[in-house]
């Protein structure tokens, strides 16, 4: 049967007008709000104002009037912030599936908006958000970004960062970061955010289209807090959990053993002084019993200058300062670039300071070389509570002089070689390692 053209164009107009094409389901959302005492009313206005606007253009969102539920609703929020069930049963008669619980929040000038969504139905929270502005004044911006976040938690695209690490000190060039995402999004982006302290003010430091960055910024041997999070649709998702790491502090620069050794060859100062002289004939008294023997002193060099020549021991002079640990036979020496630990298996050393006063084993100590094998890092906490690392080398021997170039040297050097065995055998091991 053929149907006339007019006939089939009255039959599809009465078929859309029995059956008519719905729009896509809307979520019906109730927005309700409170603030703490600390914020000004007319803060809260424009913040609340910029929260309901992401709402109110959202095609997804139907937004519910909750006028009359206002200040029973804020009530609930400040005294049972976590009773869902009675603000469930307070909004349940306006026909919302989901509510937005919105706050903010004042202390010493800064303002925080947190959002939190309510599933009606269930009586329950299934998403908690905040941001953070400096002041007052930023409270709006923060409040539109906190609605774009939980915009894209209603849509189901809101990502997650998670499984975040940081390289503890396996790279001299940076920190390595590295992140899961649990629903990346076509274009998304991801920024990186770090701060010395892990409840500390996080800083903007990158942003990245991949889910791995390099920190090459951070400061070598400070640890950093790491925190990441989405940027999607100009909108910031939630931060991810921290991570600590540091980038690895660079080792000292060792000496060039035969530069050193050709270098003294000069006689000592003249002392002309009466009183210098009798300080000088008291300090040889004290150091004269440690003098080592020329030949012993040559045979550690010549065993030795092999493995220095190789970078397995480093030869170490010239720092700007120390700080002995007595506790734990450790020396910090501040050096030209940075400063690394000196550690001591035994207490000869310290033992002699005793002996010698601070003054004359200040001069020996400004005048030595230490011969090192690299072990490790020592980790310190500073005042400000900052995490630092610094190379930590192990003291295989030390030669202290009273003077820094002394024709006469190898017959007035006090030499500390260890009388561990264990240590002795560090030298032979790095040498055996290199070959």
């Amino acid at each position: 049967m053929r149907i006339h053209p007019i006939a089939l164009t009255v039959l599809i107009i009465l078929a859309a007008a029995l059956d008519p094409v719905h729009p896509a389901e809307r979520t019906a959302v109730a927005i309700v709000t409170a603030q703490s005492k600390a914020v000004e009313a007319d803060t809260m206005d424009r913040a609340v104002k910029a929260f309901r606007a992401v709402f109110a253009a959202d095609e997804g969102v139907s937004l519910v009037d909750t006028a009359a539920l206002d200040n029973a609703a804020g009530r609930l929020i400040r005294e049972e912030r976590d009773s869902p069930g009675k603000l469930s049963g307070l909004l349940r008669a306006t026909g919302a599936s989901k509510a937005l619980v919105f706050t903010l929040e004042a202390h010493d000038g800064r303002h925080t908006a947190s959002a939190r969504v309510l599933d009606i139905a269930a009586s329950a929270f299934e998403y908690h958000t905040g941001e953070t502005a400096e002041s007052a004044a930023g409270a709006a911006d923060a409040a539109a970004v906190l609605a774009g976040r939980v915009a894209l938690h209603l849509s189901g695209r809101l990502d997650w960062i998670v499984g975040l690490t940081a390289g503890d000190g396996e790279q001299a060039a940076g920190v390595r970061l590295s992140w899961a995402s649990a629903k990346a999004a076509d274009g998304e982006r991801y920024v990186v955010y770090r701060s010395t302290r892990e409840t500390g003010d996080f800083d903007r430091v990158a942003e990245v289209a991949g889910t791995e960055h390099l920190d090459a910024g951070a400061l070598p041997g400070v640890r950093y807090w790491y925190r990441v999070r989405g940027s999607y649709a100009r909108t910031l998702t939630d931060f991810s959990e921290p991570e600590a790491g540091h980038r690895k502090p660079a080792l000292p620069a060792g000496l060039d053993i035969d530069r050193v050794l050709k270098q003294k060859t000069f006689a000592p100062p003249r002392l002309t002084l009466a009183a210098e002289r009798e300080k000088a004939a008291r300090d040889e008294e004290i150091m004269k019993p440690l003098y080592r023997h020329p030949v012993k002193l040559n045979l550690i060099l010549l065993v030795a200058r092999s493995y220095i020549k190789r970078g397995d021991v480093l030869v170490l002079r010239d720092f700007e300062g120390h700080t002995a640990d007595t506790g734990n036979n450790t020396l910090t020496l501040d050096g030209p670039a940075s400063a690394y630990s000196i550690g001591f298996k035994s207490k000869r050393l310290f033992r002699f300071r005793e002996k010698a006063g601070d003054e004359l084993f200040e001069r020996l100590l400004a005048n030595a070389l230490f011969y090192c094998v690299p072990v490790g890092e020592r980790e310190t906490t500073l005042p400000d509570g900052t995490v630092v690392f610094t190379p930590l080398l192990e003291a295989i021997a030390l030669s202290m002089e009273y003077h820094k170039n002394d024709r006469n040297w190898r017959e007035r050097t006090i030499m500390f070689d260890t009388d561990v065995k264990e240590v002795r055998e560090k030298i032979e091991k790095a040498g055996q390692v290199s070959r």
